[in-house]
C-alpha cells in the first residue's frame, strides 16, 4: 500500500485489511505559522491502483500561553490552550513542595480542543519560591499525565517605599 500526505509519498510499512482498514501510525505534520490547518491523507492499493481512498483531518499548534507573564501572584491571567484533544476541561496544578492546588480553567472547544480563559492561577498570598504550574486535562493532578505543558513561576517579595517616600 502506498500512502501520502499533502500529495507527498510516506515511508514505512502501512496494512490494510479486507475491509480496507488501515492500521499504523503517522505523524501529523507541523502546523507551521497557522494556529490549525487541515491536511490530506490518501492511499491505494499497489495491487490495484484504482482502490485509493482519502481523509482530510485537522491538526493544530499544541501550547498553552499566559498574559501577563509577570505580575502579582493573585493577578488574574488570561489563558490561551490549544491541542488539547484529551478531554472536555483545562486544569491548572500548582505544586510548591508538598502543596498542590488545582485551578478549574474552563471547558475545551472544538476538534482542537481551544480555550481563551481569565483566571487566577496562583493565590494573592503565595510565599516566596519556586512553583509547579502544570495544566492538563485531569481533575487531580499527576505528574505523569500526558499531554501537559509546564511552566516554573518564581514567586518573591519586592518592598517598595511609601508614596510620600518617592518624592
Amino acid at each position: 500500500m502506498d500512502v501520502w500526505r499533502d500529495g507527498a509519498r510516506l515511508p514505512g510499512p502501512l496494512t490494510a485489511d479486507a475491509a480496507g482498514s488501515i492500521a499504523g501510525q503517522l505523524a501529523a505534520p507541523a502546523p507551521g505559522q497557522a494556529e490549525e490547518r487541515p491536511f490530506r491523507i490518501a492511499a491505494s492499493n499497489r495491487a490495484n491502483p484504482r482502490l485509493t481512498g482519502s481523509v482530510v483531518r485537522l491538526v493544530s499548534q499544541f501550547g498553552v500561553s499566559v498574559r501577563p507573564g509577570r505580575g502579582r501572584p493573585g493577578t488574574r491571567r488570561r489563558i490561551t490552550a490549544r491541542g488539547f484533544t484529551g478531554g472536555g476541561t483545562l486544569y491548572a496544578h500548582t505544586v510548591r513542595g508538598r502543596r498542590r492546588r488545582t485551578v478549574r480553567v474552563g471547558r475545551l472547544a472544538g476538534a482542537c480542543g481551544i480555550l481563551t480563559a481569565r483566571t487566577r492561577i496562583l493565590l494573592r498570598r503565595a510565599g516566596r519560591g519556586t512553583y509547579r504550574v502544570q495544566f492538563d486535562t485531569r481533575r487531580t493532578y499527576s505528574g505523569k499525565t500526558v499531554p501537559r505543558v509546564i511552566y516554573k513561576v518564581p514567586v518573591s517579595r519586592t518592598f517598595r517605599p511609601p508614596i510620600a517616600a518617592r518624592g
